[in-house]
């Protein structure tokens, strides 16, 4: 677990959090009764094995550490959408507090990986629009269906 966390705070680049801090909250987390750990043998026995889980996953996912998060495609899509959405239908309806929230309690499977990352957000809005029944004006009119377009 610890290794796959420093991988991926490298791979978002997030470059304020240093493995000595993902030690200190991992060991917290799996010995909340125990002391916090020292700098000793332990501390660097920890560290090299954390290390070494990193070069390991890295082999296996074969150096390929591009994701793209379909959060920004969400929206995207939802800024589109709602210009054509007159303003007495977008405010009753939380089309994008539910679009958000749906996209969130997705990040707890895996479905980030089986999917585009487009796929997946125009997904959760037509899932979210036919909840609400929310009827995308024009859409009826148009060749292709306003869902079908980022395919």
């Amino acid at each position: 677990m610890t290794g796959s966390i420093y991988l991926a705070c490298k791979v978002e680049e997030e470059e304020t959090i240093k493995l000595r801090d993902i030690i200190n909250v991992c060991y917290r987390d799996l010995h909340p009764d125990l002391e916090p750990l020292e700098i000793s043998e332990k501390y660097w026995s920890l560290r090299n094995s954390i290390v070494q889980t990193e070069l390991f996953i890295s082999r296996v996912l074969s150096f390929e550490f591009d994701f793209e998060h379909p959060h920004k495609f969400l929206l995207q899509y939802l800024d589109s959408l709602c210009q054509w959405i007159p303003l007495n239908i977008k405010s009753p309806n939380p089309l994008i507090e539910t679009s958000w929230h749906m996209l969130k309690d997705l990040l707890h499977s895996d479905i980030f990986l089986r999917y585009r990352p487009q796929d997946i957000a125009i997904s959760i809005i037509y899932l979210v629009t036919t909840c609400y029944g929310i009827q995308i004006p024009y859409n009826n009119l148009a060749k292709t269906p306003w869902w079908k377009v980022s395919f």
